[in-house]
């Protein structure tokens, strides 16, 4: 056995089979000078890569392949060559789903006297042989298909190609001699490019594989060999999706249905939509419908059709409109044929909806939408899709989603078509899912108990129910009192002064044992300290009536609470003979907001916390604006008081400011009495 590539890990593959040798043969290859951009730059638009196309035209003389990502990046080009274009030179674009006259086109050597420019994407670079290539323009980009398998969806993703693929491209100028390669991209950057392309194994929708190892007995990939084995949350999404088709039982076997779709030889959502719509009675429609799926759009893409319905209503136009692309849907109606003659005895008694057949093939693609007007929905899969703009399915509640990326958090529908929920439930009976259940409504604010219908993560119906568990009502209120933070609890200014006080007699060491109450420390422990109090609550409304000051009382003896009083008192007397309230901030020392004048005579500054902190006294104008600030009140008296006094004398004459202040009896009132 001879296993042949131009560019294959040859090393990995001889170890994988007991080192198999290896057998390099170069061929015949004609030099090709390789020219590369003096610097990085970032991808490539239209406009440059036309720039250096007319450049290698003008230089030298042969035909000419442009490798490109993909199809939007043909049709850029080529509306940048076309009205510039030289007499004698033709463009021949070339890509999967061109018509075959015109890739054979592209493929055949020109006429005489002609140059040829092929904008290709990578099915030139090892798929077809091109003829008279002589010069290569390469973008370095390939674009392929990766599965996200959190999603369960499979998107396009634009990457740089690796230095085996790039080398390939560069190949094709020169198998008839002496070639020119202009690669788009640094000499620099070249080595940062991966030596080979990322398996597809790495990147695939792994169902049908699966599919395939199940008809041999193989439920467990791990079991095998590989070169590169399968990702294990591909696998994983794999299985799910072929057990939500039913091809699979829970344990990975498969199923009398598996058997029969096994033999088909097709994907196993086209496989099972086939089957299952055929046994239904529309095996008709869902040959027409499986043909299409696998095509893309025939419309052009500046006015792509979103609803699927629309490509349906093509397959039996005769003639068709002008700008619909004729090649796929003749690619269409043969492929349809081929159904047809695989799924007989055909059916075609039901009236089935194109929605209920498309839902059989992409179960976890059922959507609804989040709202009236929306242009977003709800997947029975998981995640959300949406619109880029409204259309005429916009308006629809329930859609399955033909065709969408894979963006993991809301992918955009490309195509989707209408269905109703009366025909998801009689299609998916057995698959439906009946529960009661409480939850948090975050736009009641409130734990609510219902009993609710489920098709995968959609809700097909819902109605209210009697709470069937107090304690998980509970528990749910917490946590909902958890995520929204302490600040939706109804703090009066009693409790927030009271847990200030209780913090900040946690930051004095070695003061008193004390309960953690930091917000972290309360919140974690919810359930402790709250939890007895909202026993029978629903909703935020009723946390009102909780009264914070006694809850947090409550976590302390009878001795701690006097001893906390005492040691954060939430009054001082000054010499006025006022009683001002103390200010407390967490760990920080509490502040004493007292007029100048209340405070004359007091040469020691207050402490709390048994004489181990002082108070940072606010010494405040008459207008109560802070003048000083200072722990230090003897210093105070004895210092930067008179440039005080100067400043409130020529503001406020009709206070008393002496100038011993430390001998002078305090007042409350605008002279002593």
């Amino acid at each position: 056995m001879l296993l042949m590539s131009a560019t294959l890990d040859s090393r990995a593959l001889s170890t994988l089979l007991d080192d198999a040798p290896v057998i390099r043969c170069q061929g015949r290859q004609y030099p090709v000078e390789t020219h590369y951009l003096a610097k990085r730059e970032p991808p490539p638009s239209a406009a440059r890569i036309a720039h250096i196309v007319r450049q290698a035209l003008a230089t030298h003389t042969g035909n000419l392949l442009i490798f490109l990502p993909g199809l939007k990046e043909i049709r850029a080009l080529q509306a940048q060559l076309e009205p510039e274009l030289e007499s004698g030179c033709r463009l021949a674009p070339l890509y999967g789903g061109l018509d075959l006259r015109e890739q054979q086109k592209a493929i055949a050597a020109p006429p005489e006297g002609q140059r040829k420019i092929v904008l290709s994407t990578s099915i030139a670079e090892t798929s077809l042989t091109i003829e008279g290539i002589s010069i290569v323009v390469d973008s370095g980009l390939e674009r392929r298909a990766e599965m996200n398998p959190r999603s369960g969806m499979t998107r396009l993703v634009t990457v740089a190609a690796s230095r085996a693929s790039a080398d390939q491209r560069r190949g094709r100028a020169g198998r008839l001699g002496p070639g020119h390669c202009y690669r788009l991209w640094s000499k620099v950057e070249n080595g940062r490019h991966p030596a080979f392309s990322t398996p597809e194994i790495a990147l695939a929708d792994l169902s049908p594989l699966a599919l395939e190892m199940a008809q041999w007995g193989v439920s467990d990939p791990t079991s095998l060999c590989w070169l590169d084995p399968p990702p294990a949350r591909h696998w994983a999404q794999a299985s799910r999706l072929l057990q939500s088709l039913d091809i699979f039982d829970r344990t990975g076997r498969l199923t009398s249905h598996g058997h029969s779709l096994a033999s088909l030889g097709l994907h196993p959502r086209i496989g099972h939509m086939l089957v299952t719509a055929n046994q239904l009675g529309a095996g008709r429609l869902a040959c027409d419908i499986a043909a299409l799926l696998q095509e893309r759009s025939p419309f052009p893409n500046a006015a792509r059709e979103t609803d699927f319905g629309a490509r349906l209503s093509l397959l039996d136009q005769h003639p068709l409109p002008r700008d619909i692309n004729g090649g796929i849907i003749a690619r269409v109606r043969k492929q349809r044929r081929a159904y047809r003659q695989q799924l007989k005895p055909l059916t075609t008694s039901a009236t089935l909806s194109a929605g209920a057949i498309c839902a059989l093939a992409y179960p976890d693609r059922i959507a609804r939408q989040r709202g009236n007007g929306s242009l977003s929905y709800k997947l029975s899969g998981g995640g959300a899709a949406t619109f880029f703009s409204p259309n005429a399915l916009s308006t629809e509640p329930w859609l399955v989603v033909t065709e969408l990326d894979g963006r993991e958090r809301e992918a955009h529908i490309f195509s989707a078509v209408a269905v109703s929920r009366n025909e998801l439930e009689t299609l998916f009976r057995e698959q439906l899912l009946h529960q009661e259940r409480l939850l948090w409504d975050r736009q009641q604010r409130a734990v609510v108990s219902e009993r609710v219908t489920l098709l995968g993560e959609l809700i097909l119906h819902r109605e209210p129910a009697e709470v069937s568990s107090e304690e998980e009502a509970t528990q749910l209120l917490l946590q909902a009192i958890q995520d929204h933070g302490l600040d939706c609890l109804p703090w009066s200014p009693a409790a927030s002064s009271y847990l200030q006080r209780l913090r900040f007699l946690q930051g004095v060491e070695g003061l008193m044992a004390l309960p953690d109450f930091s917000p972290a420390a309360l919140l974690d422990t919810l359930p402790d300290w709250l939890g007895p109090w909202v026993e029978g609550k629903r909703k935020f409304s009723q946390l009102q009536s909780l009264d914070l000051y006694a809850i947090l009382r409550s976590r302390l003896s009878w001795e701690q609470q006097q001893r906390v009083d005492k040691l954060a008192p939430t009054h001082l007397t000054v010499p006025s003979g006022s009683r001002i309230r103390l200010q407390y901030h967490d760990e920080k020392p509490p502040v004493l907001a007292v007029r100048l004048q209340e405070m004359f005579s007091c040469t020691t500054t207050p402490t709390v916390a048994g004489g181990r902190v002082p108070v940072l006294v606010h010494l405040l104008s008459p207008a109560r604006r802070p003048v000083q600030i200072t722990d230090d009140l003897a210093g105070f008296w004895a210092g930067s008081y008179q440039a005080v006094k100067k400043e409130m004398k020529g503001r406020y004459p009709k206070h008393h400011w002496p100038d011993d202040p430390a001998n002078t009896p305090a007042h409350a009132t605008v002279k002593p009495r």
